[in-house]
C-alpha cells in the first residue's frame, strides 16, 4: 500500500518498536516487540482509489491473471481483489493482503502435486464512527481449486539374495470450493475498558478421485504382486468460531481485569468409495488375490467452547502479580461406518465391523496460572510462572458400548 502514497500525502511517518496486542490492552510488559513502521497521512489524503492489474500468459496454456481495488474515504475503506492462475498462484500472500487491509493466506502459493487451475475472489469492508467508539470490519472469500495429477514411481529394493522393482503409476483429480466470511467488531467503552468481538464461518466441498495400478517383479523379471487401486470422495465440511474479549484497566497502572469467551464448532460429512484389488504371484503364477470394495459414510462432528479470565495487580512499579483461571469443555463425534458391497445386489449395505467405528471424545480442561512480571528497565522483562492444568478425558466407543476415562494434572513452571 505505501507504494501508492505520494510524499505529499504524509503528514509523519513513526518508527518504534510495538509492543503485542495483550501488553497494549491490560497495560502488562510481556516482553514481545515487533519492528513497526506507521505512516500518518494528512486528513485531506485519507480518501481515494488505487488499484493495479496484472496479467499474463505463455506456452502450454500457462495463465496468470489478479486485480485489486481499493477504495477509501477517512475511516471508511472497501477492497476487493480476483486471482485466476493455473501457474500455482492460488490466493493471496502476506504483503498482497496487508495492502488490501485483511490477513495473509501463507504464501499464496500451491504447495502440492498436480497442476492447480485456480480462482479466488473477495471483498473486505471497514468503517468506525466519528468518535471512534465503534469499530468493524466484515470480509468475504471464494476460493475454487482443479488440480489434474499424474504420478509415476521407480522403486528398486536390493536384498542379499533377492531384487525387486516396483512400478506405481497414478492418476488423480480434484475439484475443491470453499466459502470464508469474518467479522470484527470493537467497542470502546470508555478510556479504561473496551470489548472486542470476532466471528467466523466457512463451507467448503471436495470432491476428488484417484486410479493407481502397481506391480513389483522380481530379478528374473517375474511379477511378485499386482495391484489396482480406485479412490472416490465427496465430502462437505462447516466450521465457524466467535469469541469475545472484554478488558478494563483501572487508574492505578498495572491493575486489569481481562474476561475471554470463546466457542467453535465444525461438522463433516460425506462418502469414500474403495476399490483395491490385490493379486499374488509365485514363480510368475497367480497363487491368491484380496479384493475390497467398501463404501464409507462419514460423520464427524466437533463443539469447543471455554473462558478465561485474569486478574493483575502491581506490588510495586516494577513488579505486577497476575492471576488467571480458565475452563475449556471440547466434544469431539467421529463415526465412519464401512459398508461391503454385496455381489447379490451390487449395492453397498453389508456392514464391516473391522473397518467401521464410532467415537465419543470429551474433554474438561480447568486452568490455574499465577505470574510475576518484573520490569526493573525499559527494555528488560522478566516473566515468572506456575501453571497447573487439571484435566478430564472421557472415551465411548458407540460400536460396543465401551467407556474408559482418565484425569491428569499437569504442573508446568516457566520463565522468559
Amino acid at each position: 500500500m505505501s507504494r501508492n502514497i505520494r510524499s505529499d500525502m504524509v503528514d509523519k511517518i513513526q518508527v518504534y518498536e510495538k509492543k503485542s496486542d495483550k501488553a497494549e490492552k491490560t497495560g502488562i510488559d510481556d516482553g514481545v516487540r515487533t519492528q513497526t513502521i506507521n505512516v500518518k497521512l494528512k486528513e485531506e489524503a485519507k480518501r481515494g482509489v488505487f488499484g493495479k492489474v496484472d496479467a499474463g500468459g505463455g506456452n502450454n496454456k500457462f495463465y496468470l491473471g489478479q486485480g485489486f481495488l481499493n477504495y477509501f474515504n477517512q475511516s471508511f475503506r472497501v477492497s476487493t481483489y480476483l486471482i485466476a492462475s493455473n501457474t500455482g498462484k492460488t490466493g493471496l500472500n502476506g504483503q498482497e493482503a496487508s495492502s488490501i487491509g485483511g490477513d495473509g493466506d501463507g504464501s499464496g502459493n500451491f504447495e502440492g502435486e498436480g497442476i492447480p487451475k485456480s480462482l479466488n475472489t473477495g471483498f473486505l469492508y471497514s468503517d468506525k464512527t466519528a468518535n471512534k467508539k465503534h469499530s468493524w470490519r466484515i470480509d468475504y472469500k471464494y476460493s475454487q481449486s482443479n488440480v489434474d495429477l499424474d504420478r509415476s514411481i521407480f522403486t528398486r529394493n536390493a536384498a542379499r539374495d533377492t531384487i525387486l522393482i516396483s512400478n506405481n503409476i497414478t492418476a488423480a483429480s480434484s475439484d475443491n470450493k470453499r466459502h470464508n466470511v469474518g467479522l470484527k467488531y470493537e467497542f470502546k467503552i470508555d478510556s479504561l475498558s473496551d470489548l472486542t468481538v470476532w466471528a467466523g464461518a466457512n463451507r467448503k466441498r471436495d470432491i476428488s478421485s484417484s486410479r493407481t495400478i502397481s506391480n513389483t517383479v522380481n530379478q528374473f523379471d517375474q511379477l511378485v504382486n499386482g495391484n489396482i487401486r480406485d479412490l472416490n470422495n465427496d465430502t462437505k465440511s462447516e466450521e465457524y468460531n466467535a469469541s469475545a474479549l472484554y478488558v478494563k484497566r483501572f487508574k492505578k497502572m498495572g491493575r486489569s481485569l481481562t474476561i475471554n469467551y470463546f466457542t467453535s464448532g465444525s461438522k463433516q460429512d460425506g462418502e469414500q468409495k474403495l476399490y483395491s484389488s490385490l493379486v499374488y504371484y509365485r514363480n510368475g503364477d497367480s497363487v491368491g488375490n484380496t479384493t475390497l470394495d467398501q463404501k464409507k459414510v462419514i460423520d464427524n462432528n466437533t463443539f469447543t467452547t471455554g473462558g478465561e479470565l485474569s486478574y493483575s495487580e502491581p506490588l510495586s512499579k516494577k513488579v505486577i502479580l497476575a492471576f488467571e483461571y480458565g475452563i475449556n469443555f471440547n466434544r469431539n463425534s467421529n463415526s465412519v461406518e464401512s459398508l461391503n458391497k454385496n455381489l447379490n445386489t451390487g449395492k453397498y449395505h453389508d456392514k464391516d465391523d473391522v473397518y467401521s467405528n464410532d467415537f465419543l471424545y470429551k474433554t474438561t480442561k480447568n486452568t490455574y496460572n499465577l505470574s510475576i512480571n518484573y520490569k526493573p528497565m525499559e527494555k528488560f522483562v522478566v516473566n515468572i510462572a506456575n501453571r497447573f492444568e487439571n484435566s478430564d478425558l472421557s472415551q465411548l466407543n458407540r460400536a460396543d458400548d465401551a467407556h474408559l476415562s482418565r484425569s491428569f494434572l499437569s504442573i508446568i513452571p516457566f520463565w522468559i
